[in-house]
C-alpha cells in the first residue's frame, strides 16, 4: 500500500486533472457553444475527464482504486442538471466496471451517490445557479459520501484503507468538487447575464420606438437601431461616442439639450413633446420620456432617453379638437334658439297654455339646459387638454363667490324644494384664483349636490380657514359613491351608473373632471369623503390672510334658496 504522503502527492495530482476539466470545458463553449450549452455536452466533458481521472487512479490495493470522480460526477449534475450527472455518471459506470477487482462494488456505489446528489441539488434549487455559500455544503455532502463509500469495500481490508485513505479522500474530493461547481456555476452565470443581455439588445433593436443613453455631456453610451434611423445616421454604432450637436442644427441640438440639463437637475423623469425632422423629412412629433440614471452612491451618471413617434396622435388629437369644436358650433346655434323658443312661449302663455303643455315645456328646456351643459364641457376638456385654457388669477373672496354660486342655484330642480345653509368662520377668505373657473367648479358642486340629494333636502355649504387654507364643503344626504368607485370618482367620462339610476340623475361625466382640473391648475386640491351618511365634497385653496389658525364657528344660518334676503348679508 502505498505511504500516506505519496498517495496525498498522487491525489494532488488528480486534483490538477478536475481542473482539466474547466479547461475543456472552456474551449469546449468557446468554439462549440451550442454543444457546451445543452444538457449532453457538459456530461460528456466531465465524464470524458472522469475517464482520464480514473486512469490514473491510485491503486491502493489490487482492484481498490482510489481518484476524484466523485467531484466531477456531483458537480455537473449540480450545475448542468441530471441529465448532465446520469451522462457522466453512465461512463464512469462503465470505465470502472471494466478495471473490475476487489473495489467494483463501492466504486459503483460511490458513483450512484454522486450522481444522485448532484441531481438532487439541481432539483432542489430548482435549475437555479448555487452561490458560493450552496458550492460548499453540496462539496462537504459529497466529500461525505465519497468516504462513504470505502465502507463497501472488502471487510478484511477495510480498516487499514479507511485508515490510509480518508483524510485525503475526503479533504481532496471536497476542494475538487467545491472548485469545479463554483467555476461551472460562476460560468452559466455569466452565460446566462450574457444571453439576457443579447436577449435584451435583440429586443431593443426590434423596438419601433428609439431607446438611448447618454452620458453627463450629452455624449451616446447606447443606442438602438430607431435612434440611428431618427439620427440618420448609418448605424447604431455610429452615434457612441456623439452627440445631437453632430446631427442638428446648433439651435435644434442646443435645445434638446436643454431639456436633458433641466432633467438632470430635477428629481425624476420628465415626459415631453418634441418636434423633430424625420429620416424622409417630414416633420412630426415625439413623446419623450427622459429619466436621469444615478449610480448605487446616488451620484448621477446619465440619462436614459425613450422617444416615441406620435405624428398620428398629435394629428388625429388636432382632427379631433377640429370636428369638436365644429360639431359643437353647429349645435349651439340651433340649440340656443331652441332654449330661446321655449322660454319665450312659457312667458307669453304663461295661463293659456295646458298643464300638460306646460310640463313638456320643462321637459324640453330641461335637457336642452343639460344638452348645452355637454357641448359646453366637451368644449372645455378640448381646451384643457390643448392648454389653451386661462388661468389667470385674481385676488377673489371665497365666502363672496359661495354666496353668488348659491344664489344662482336657486331656481335649480324646483321642483325638489331644496333649502341650502350656509356658514363662514373666518373673517378674511381671500384666494388667489381665477373667477370664472372657480364659478365652474362651485356650480358643478353645487348642482350634483342638488341632483343627488333627496326631495326636500338640505344642502351645506361651510367655509373655514385653517392651517393656511381656506376650505369650502359642500355636503348633502345623498346617497354618495360606492367605495370601489370612489378611485374613478374624479376621471373622465366616469359615472357611478347604480347611483345615477337610482336617482334618476344623469350627467356628462366630465363635470368633475375638470373641476378637478381647474383646482389643480389653481394651487389648490379637491376631495371626496362619506361621513355620518352625508356626502362631502371639500375644495381647497391657500389662503391669503396673515392668519393661519381656525377661527370660532359660526352658527349656521339656514335658509330657503328660494328666499330673497339669501346672500344679501355681509361675509
Amino acid at each position: 500500500m502505498p505511504a500516506m504522503k505519496p498517495l496525498w502527492m498522487e491525489l494532488l495530482a488528480l486534483h490538477a486533472m478536475v481542473g482539466l476539466s474547466v479547461i475543456l470545458w472552456s474551449l469546449l463553449d468557446t468554439y462549440m457553444p451550442a454543444v457546451s450549452r445543452s444538457r449532453i455536452g457538459p456530461g460528456m466533458v466531465l465524464g470524458l475527464v472522469g475517464v482520464m481521472t480514473m486512469a490514473m487512479a491510485v491503486e491502493v490495493l489490487p482492484g481498490i482504486r482510489i481518484d476524484l470522480r466523485h467531484a466531477l460526477i456531483a458537480a455537473g449534475g449540480l450545475v448542468f442538471g441530471p441529465v448532465s450527472g446520469l451522462i457522466t455518471g453512465a461512463i464512469s459506470s462503465a470505465v470502472r466496471i471494466s478495471y473490475g477487482g476487489a473495489g467494483v462494488l463501492a466504486g459503483l456505489t460511490g458513483i450512484a451517490s454522486s450522481t444522485f446528489l448532484g441531481g438532487a441539488a439541481n432539483l432542489a434549487l430548482k435549475g437555479r445557479i448555487p452561490d458560493l455559500q450552496q458550492c460548499i455544503v453540496f462539496a462537504a455532502v459529497v466529500g461525505l459520501g465519497a468516504l462513504t463509500s470505502l465502507l463497501l469495500v472488502p471487510s478484511e481490508v477495510r480498516g487499514t484503507i479507511f485508515q490510509q485513505s480518508w483524510l485525503p479522500l475526503l479533504t481532496l474530493t471536497f476542494t475538487s468538487t467545491l472548485f469545479t461547481s463554483y467555476f461551472f456555476s460562476i460560468e452559466r452565470a455569466r452565460y446566462v447575464e450574457f444571453q439576457n443581455l443579447s436577449l435584451y439588445r435583440k429586443m431593443v433593436d426590434a423596438l419601433p420606438d428609439c431607446l438611448n443613453v447618454k452620458d453627463l455631456d450629452g455624449r451616446f453610451i447606447i443606442a438602438n437601431k430607431a435612434t440611428a434611423d431618427l439620427m440618420k445616421a448609418r448605424d447604431a454604432s455610429d452615434l457612441i461616442g456623439k452627440t445631437d450637436f453632430d446631427f442638428y442644427p446648433h439651435a435644434v441640438a442646443a435645445g434638446y439639450r436643454d431639456d436633458e440639463t433641466a432633467v438632470l437637475k430635477g428629481t425624476g423623469a420628465q415626459r415631453l413633446e418634441q418636434m423633430v425632422d424625420f429620416k424622409d423629412g417630414k416633420i412630426g412629433w415625439l413623446e419623450t420620456v427622459k429619466v436621469p440614471i444615478r449610480s448605487e452612491a446616488g451620484a448621477l451618471t446619465g440619462l436614459i432617453s425613450y422617444n416615441r413617434d406620435i405624428t398620428d396622435i398629435h394629428a388625429s388629437n388636432e382632427l379631433k379638437a377640429q370636428f369638436v369644436s365644429t360639431i359643437s358650433h353647429e349645435i349651439r346655434t340651433p340649440l340656443t334658439s331652441i332654449c330661446g323658443s321655449l322660454r319665450l312661449i312659457a312667458e307669453a302663455f304663461p295661463d293659456e297654455l295646458p298643464p300638460k303643455a306646460v310640463r313638456l315645456i320643462a321637459v324640453a328646456d330641461r335637457n336642452a339646459r343639460h344638452l348645452n351643459e355637454l357641448i359646453d364641457n366637451l368644449l372645455v376638456s378640448e381646451k384643457l387638454d390643448a392648454g389653451q385654457t386661462d388661468f389667470s388669477p385674481e385676488i377673489l373672496d371665497m365666502t363672496r363667490l359661495a354666496k353668488d354660486a348659491v344664489e344662482s342655484m336657486k331656481h335649480y330642480l324646483p321642483h325638489k324644494d331644496l333649502s341650502w345653509a350656509m356658514s363662514h368662520s373666518a373673517e378674511d377668505t381671500k384666494i388667489h384664483v381665477h373667477p370664472l373657473r372657480l364659478q365652474q367648479v362651485l356650480l358643478n358642486l353645487l348642482s350634483n349636490a342638488a341632483k343627488f340629494s333627496p326631495a326636500k333636502g338640505i344642502i351645506e355649504v361651510d367655509i373655514l380657514q385653517i392651517d393656511g387654507m381656506v376650505r369650502l364643503i359642500v355636503r348633502d344626504a345623498g346617497p354618495g359613491v360606492q367605495p370601489d368607485f370612489e378611485a374613478s370618482l374624479f376621471s373622465r367620462f366616469r359615472q357611478e351608473e347604480a347611483t345615477a339610476r337610482v336617482n334618476k340623475a344623469g350627467g356628462t361625466g366630465l363635470g368633475l373632471s375638470l373641476a378637478k382640473s381647474f383646482v389643480e391648475h389653481m394651487s389648490g386640491s379637491i376631495s371626496y369623503r362619506r361621513l355620518n351618511d352625508k356626502t362631502e365634497f371639500c375644495v381647497e385653496f391657500p389662503s391669503l390672510s396673515d392668519s393661519h389658525e381656525l377661527k370660532g364657528h359660526l352658527a349656521p344660518n339656514r335658509l330657503s334658496a328660494s328666499d330673497p334676503a339669501f346672500g344679501a348679508g355681509a361675509a
